[in-house]
């Protein structure tokens, strides 16, 4: 008896480790996703800046993504003014990123993004709900500005 009790825990305990999901490149496709401050800025592998240096936030980027769009906020969603991008789906893991000029009010920033074909965004690895990538641009002088990220995708509470 004491061997079928054992064995039902030891069944459920299984089971509830395998119920859960560890996510795909394809999870972060579609969904609400957040970027938080743990990010840096570098070119031709040197560090320039710390990007939460530059832009003090709750959480860095709130994002809303579907298939082959994108909306972004600083800190959270509704919060100053969104950033309307396109996504270029590559394979499930790689993708580029361009700014939505119809929609976006444009900064010098932004026409730089799409004048140097977007931004091709790589996955490193999948922990937890948590991609981190790495997001690059090759810009018209041949340099290329790379910055280490994650994006973590919501999870109801």
């Amino acid at each position: 008896m004491k061997g079928l009790k054992i064995g039902i825990v030891l069944c459920c305990y299984l089971g509830f480790f395998q119920c859960k999901k560890t996510l795909r490149c394809e999870d972060f496709k579609t969904g609400v996703f957040y970027m938080p401050p743990s990010t840096s800025l570098t070119l031709q592998g040197e560090t320039l800046a710390t990007i939460d240096s530059l832009f003090p936030r709750k959480e860095r980027w709130v994002l809303i993504r579907n298939e082959n769009e994108q909306i972004e906020w600083q800190n959270n969603i509704g919060e100053g003014q969104p950033i309307y991008c396109h996504i270029t789906w590559i394979d499930q893991c790689f993708y580029r990123l361009t700014i939505d000029s119809t929609k976006t009010t444009m900064n010098d920033y932004w026409r730089d993004i799409n004048k140097n074909n977007g931004i091709v965004v790589t996955k490193s690895k999948i922990e937890g709900n948590c991609m981190h990538c790495m997001a690059s641009m090759e810009l018209n002088s041949g340099d290329t500005i790379r910055n280490f990220d994650i994006i973590c995708k919501k999870v109801n509470d």
